[in-house]
């Protein structure tokens, strides 16, 4: 009897331990962050009206999906760290009444759901009211606990232009070999500071988003640019200009490293553009 005592003693202790490291009794845990140990691999951001948005990373990248385009890594980077600083602080409420009030149900009254993957686990949180500045109310889905987190719904839009990553285009100066504009190969008989500048230019391209149709097929082609890089391959960009040419409502931009056209504020497209127009202009040597 006594042994059996002991052996049910034993088996208790160890379901104990088992629960208090559990990585899905995250409402219960009081001291370690809700997501100690937890590597995200994929987020799925969706609100009450079904519309949804899956980031992934993989090989050591962030992707948006369906879309399949490269996503803001720092910015993703930066929002898991907030998550990963979050802690199980008293709660606001436990009840079915209060998740309803706070906008934290499963079903119905939400502002986000927000399900993280990691492997075959998978942790789902609702965000609902505001809680104050940058603040709003979080519930587990495996809790009925209702907590007030540094989160809000801005922070887990729904829009691809929210998560892409605006550099995709850009092609890094150590990365750039022979510039071919149109039919001319700039040289170093070129101006040197116009040839520096396009270089710049190329470096710091961002985009705003991916280009309508009616967009792609409205834009006035420009020259074409051609960048042979040092490992032998050859990349051309073609920027086309939307409106009239003293006042564009914006620019496309395509490259050939991809099949998407993608739009670029006018503040974002003149640069470029300014900086082709000024080896255009000179003469050839």
């Amino acid at each position: 009897m006594k042994t059996r005592t002991l052996l049910w003693l034993a088996a208790l202790q160890l379901g104990l331990i088992a629960w208090v490291h559990n990585p899905l009794a995250l409402g219960d845990r009081r001291e370690a962050p809700w997501l100690a140990d937890f590597s995200v691999e994929a987020i799925t951001v969706a609100d009450r009206e079904g519309t949804a948005r899956r980031l992934e990373r993989r090989d050591s990248a962030w992707w948006a999906l369906p879309e399949g385009l490269p996503a803001d890594e720092a910015k993703l980077e930066g929002l898991l760290n907030r998550l990963n600083a979050l802690a199980p602080n008293p709660p606001l409420a436990t009840s079915t009444a209060a998740a309803k009030r706070f906008a934290v149900e499963a079903e119905g009254t939400f502002e986000r759901r927000v399900t993280l993957t990691a492997g075959t686990a998978q942790h789902t949180f609702f965000l609902g009211q505001s809680q104050g500045p940058r603040h709003s109310a979080l519930r587990w889905a495996e809790g009925a606990e209702i907590y007030r987190v540094p989160l809000t719904p801005a922070d887990w839009p729904l829009a691809l232009e929210d998560w892409l990553d605006r550099s995709l285009l850009a092609v890094p100066e150590a990365e750039q070999g022979t510039l071919t504009l149109g039919a001319r190969m700039l040289s170093d008989a070129d101006d040197a500071g116009a040839v520096a500048t396009l270089r710049q230019r190329l470096a710091a391209l961002r985009v705003s988003r991916l280009a309508t149709e009616d967009e792609d097929a409205e834009a006035e082609a420009l020259a074409p640019l051609t960048v042979d890089t040092p490992a032998g391959e050859t990349l051309t960009l073609r920027l086309a200009r939307l409106g009239a040419e003293e006042s564009p409502t914006g620019y496309v931009l395509t490259s050939s490293a991809r099949p998407e056209s993608f739009y670029l504020a006018p503040y974002q497209g003149r640069p470029l553009r300014d900086a082709l127009a000024a080896l255009e202009s000179t003469p050839s040597p």
